[in-house]
C-alpha cells in the first residue's frame, strides 16, 4: 500500500523534517538536582497575542520560574526561562491541554522570533478519517543525552503513524482519536527505525498529512493540525485531544 509520505520527494521530506524544527521544542525544568525535559510545546499567535500550547499534565507541579525553552531551534543554545505569563487550563480533567499567555519581556522579543510561531486557526482543517496519516515530532526522554548531569535533547524525534481503532485503557473520550504505536516507524526521511518510548512527547503537536497537489506545495499547507499528544501504550496506540478543544478554549479567553 502506498502511504501519502511515500509520495513525497526529498526535498518535501527536509522540508517538513525543518518546520518542524523551527515549530516544536523541548520543555525543559531545572529541579535543582538536574535539568530533565518535562514536555514538548509550540507558540501559536491568537489577536496579537503569543500563546504557547502543550498537554496541561506537562505543567503540573513545577516550579515555573525554572522552567524554559532553548533560546533558538538550532544547534547549541542556552535554556530560557520564561518572564510573565498566565496559565490556563479547563476545568475539565479529560480537556489535557494548558495554554499559556505569554507576557511582555525579553523572552517574547528575543527567543520567541527564533521560532515558527503559528496561528490558532490557520490551517485547522484537518477531518480524522480511518485511513488518515499523521506526523508527530517532539521530544522523548530516550532521545536526549547526559551532559554533567544534563538532560540535553540530541535532536527532534518525527515519526508518521496512522489511526488506531482498537481498545484503549481508560476508554475513549469524546475529545480523544488515536494512533499506532508500533515497533518500528517511519521517520522524518522515511526510514525505518525503531520507535522509542514517547515519555516527554507529551504536548506535541499532531498533524494530518495530506497528499501532494497540482497546486502550492509547502509544510503548512500539506500538513493540518488535528490535536496535541496527552499520552501512550507502548506497542499498541498514541492517544491526542482534538485541536477542537483548543479552538474552544481561546474563544473564551
Amino acid at each position: 500500500m502506498v502511504r501519502i509520505y511515500d509520495t513525497f520527494s526529498i526535498e518535501q521530506l527536509r522540508a517538513i523534517e525543518q518546520f518542524m524544527a523551527r515549530t516544536v521544542f523541548p520543555l525543559i525544568h531545572d529541579s535543582g538536582k538536574g535539568t530533565a525535559i518535562e514536555g514538548t510545546g509550540s507558540f501559536y499567535k491568537w489577536r496579537d497575542e503569543i500563546y504557547l500550547i502543550t498537554a496541561a499534565h506537562v505543567l503540573n507541579n513545577l516550579n515555573y520560574s525554572k522552567l524554559g525553552i532553548p533560546s533558538k531551534p538550532l544547534g547549541n543554545s542556552r535554556i530560557r526561562t520564561f518572564d510573565d505569563f498566565d496559565i490556563y487550563k479547563p476545568n475539565v480533567e479529560d480537556f489535557d491541554i494548558a495554554v499559556v499567555k505569554l507576557g511582555k519581556g525579553l523572552f517574547l522579543d528575543e527567543v520567541v522570533p527564533e521560532w515558527n510561531v503559528l496561528d490558532v486557526g490557520y490551517n485547522y482543517r484537518g477531518t480524522i478519517m480511518d485511513d488518515s496519516e499523521f506526523l508527530i515530532a517532539g521530544f522523548p526522554y530516550e532521545n536526549v543525552e547526559n551532559q554533567n548531569g544534563n538532560l540535553v535533547p540530541k535532536s527532534l524525534f518525527q515519526f508518521y503513524t496512522f489511526f488506531y481503532k482498537g481498545e484503549v485503557d481508560g476508554g475513549k473520550g469524546v475529545h480523544d482519536f488515536f494512533m499506532r504505536h508500533k515497533k518500528v516507524v517511519r521517520d522524518s526521511k522515511n526510514v525505518e527505525i525503531e520507535m522509542v518510548q514517547l515519555k516527554g512527547a507529551s504536548g506535541s503537536p499532531v498533524w494530518k498529512v495530506e497528499p501532494t497537489s497540482a497546486g502550492l506545495w509547502a509544510p503548512a499547507i500539506n500538513l493540518k493540525l488535528v490535536g496535541v499528544q496527552s499520552g501512550y501504550k507502548p506497542n499498541s496506540y498514541i492517544r491526542a485531544k482534538s485541536w477542537n478543544i483548543v479552538s474552544e478554549m481561546f474563544q473564551h479567553l
